[in-house]
This record gives structure tokens, C-alpha cells and sequence, in this order.
């Protein structure tokens, strides 16, 4: 049984004038105990709303939500297992200012985890510490604000708090985004050590495709709202099967010096899709959805 499973998932959106927004559309996939799937797709293509929506930040409009077998897909739902889900299920979010408490230090904003967690036994400060130097901080920058630390130190303070909690799936919107080069690494490895000593889950958000590359088991590709491709990581790195996909790889930077960096986006088209198509079985675990144009 998977950990986490997504059936015709929606999250429609209502605009001025009657428009509808299909932030999440049709979207089906499970993510096992103790698997990675790292998710892709440009800015706007409904990584964030999904990973809200399996929060219960937003109320599907339509569509099944499990978690470990149980139905949780409305706020009515997940009322008798909420306790439960605020320790199995959470989120490192992409704008740190607003995942931490600004009354509360960085110190106490972790321990409200432990206590999740461990409830009120001794030796608290000590794994206080040890999380904080996990995530490369010093007790110094535990006894401070949010508003007093970096955007990199404050999303930092946010990885050491979802780790306290020990949860069974991590959601993990871009963690790494605000943060120096060398401490990417250092939570990336992290994350992947932790993940092999405790088994957690993890969906994993992010726009760099080679740390996706790196620390995922399969990888999903979403555009438009709709999953276009999934499949095991290497599969979809060497074999893509969908034109948004091989378009999407095609934009990582070129390690060729003469291109100093630069991107290399080409031109594409919705109309280049058939967004109703089937997802397709091409290989093993690896889903296609079918183009209407060659």
C-alpha cells in the first residue's frame, strides 16, 4: 500500500469574470514509504497548489486523497486524524518569512517539533542542538527571531523544525532555494542521510533538476495543472518521452564555459499538447501522456 495516493485529484480556482483556474487537474500518483519523488514543471504549473492541497491548506474541488490507507481529502475528513497528520505529514515551504512564528525564536519554533514528537522528556536541549548544527547553525542563531536572521539561516531554522517532527512524508517546496551553494549540498546530503536512517517520505519540489536528479527515486513533471510524465528518475532524465519534458530538460544550464550560464529555453506552444490525452505506459513505471502531434 502506498504512503500517499492521489486519485483524479482537481484544485479549480474561480476568477473574476467566471473564469475557472485549473491549478490542479486530473492528477493521479502515489508516493511509497521511504520514496522520493521529486516534482518538476516551470513557475505556475501547480507544483505548490498540489503540495498545499495535500496539506490541506486548500480543500480539493474534486478527486480522492489517502494518506496510509485513510481518506483525508476534506477538512471533514481529516478532522478525527488531525492530531496524527500534524505529526506524520508536513512542509518545508518556499518563503520561509511566513513558516515561522515572528514572536518566536528560532530555538522555540524547533522544540514546538520536539514536543510533537518526543512530548516533554529531558534532553531536549541537547537534540535542540544537535539539530541546529545538522542544519549548519550554531545555538547562537537558535536564541534569535525570524526577523533578525537571513532568508537562508531562516529556511535553515524551518528544515532543523520539520526534522524534530519526524514526520512520515516531507513535503519539500523548493527548501534549498534561498540558501548558499554549499550548504544546498550539505542539506541536500543531509536530507538523504536522514531519509535512509528514519524512512521517511518525501515529495520534493524544486527547479534544479540535477538536485532533483540526485535525490530522487522517480520524478514527475507537471505543466498546466496536468501530470504529463512520471517515472523512474533515470527514465525520465535519459529517456523523456513527453515534448514538455525533453523541452524542460533542454533548458538546464550548459556546463560549456562559451555559454557562460546562459539558458538555453526553447520556444514551445500549449497547442503542442494534448493535455486530455492518457498518461501511457511506455516502460516500466513510466508514464506518458499522449500527444496529439507527433
Amino acid at each position: 500500500m502506498a504512503l500517499l495516493e492521489l486519485r483524479h485529484l482537481c484544485q479549480y480556482f474561480r476568477l473574476d469574470g467566471g473564469h475557472v483556474l485549473k491549478a490542479v487537474d486530473d492528477v493521479s500518483l502515489t508516493i511509497a514509504d521511504g520514496e522520493t519523488l521529486g516534482l518538476i514543471g516551470e513557475s505556475g504549473c501547480g507544483k505548490s497548489t498540489l503540495a498545499r492541497t495535500i496539506m490541506g491548506l486548500h480543500e480539493a474541488t474534486s478527486g480522492e486523497l489517502l494518506f496510509a490507507g485513510q481518506n483525508i481529502s476534506t477538512a471533514a475528513l481529516r478532522q478525527p486524524w488531525q492530531k496524527k497528520l500534524a505529526k506524520d505529514l508536513h512542509m518545508i515551504f518556499q518563503d520561509s518569512d511566513g513558516a515561522l512564528n515572528p514572536r518566536m525564536t528560532g530555538a522555540d519554533s524547533i522544540r514546538e517539533g520536539l514536543r510533537l514528537t518526543h512530548g516533554h522528556q529531558g534532553g531536549e536541549d541537547a537534540l535542540l542542538t544537535r539539530l541546529l548544527h545538522r542544519v549548519g547553525l550554531d545555538d547562537r542563531y537558535g536564541a534569535m527571531y525570524p526577523a533578525d536572521l537571513s532568508g537562508g539561516q531562516r529556511q535553515r531554522i524551518a528544515i532543523a523544525r520539520c526534522l524534530a517532527v519526524a514526520p512520515r512524508l516531507m513535503i519539500a517546496d523548493e527548501p534549498i532555494a534561498a540558501l548558499d551553494v554549499s550548504i544546498q549540498a550539505q542539506i541536500i546530503n543531509l536530507l538523504k542521510d536522514l531519509q535512509a536512517e528514519q524512512h521517511f517520505s518525501m515529495l520534493f519540489i524544486a527547479h534544479d533538476l540535477a538536485v532533483v536528479r540526485h535525490i530522487s527515486q522517480r520524478v514527475a513533471v507537471m505543466y498546466a495543472g496536468k501530470l504529463v510524465e512520471i517515472g523512474p528518475t533515470e527514465a525520465i532524465f535519459n529517456h523523456p518521452g513527453n515534448a514538455y519534458t525533453r523541452q524542460l530538460l533542454a533548458s538546464i544550464l550548459r556546463p560549456d564555459p562559451i555559454y557562460e550560464r546562459q539558458k538555453i529555453v526553447p520556444a514551445y506552444s500549449r497547442d503542442e499538447y494534448d493535455l486530455d490525452g492518457e498518461l501511457v505506459e511506455t516502460g516500466p513505471g513510466h508514464f506518458v501522456r499522449k500527444q496529439s502531434k507527433a
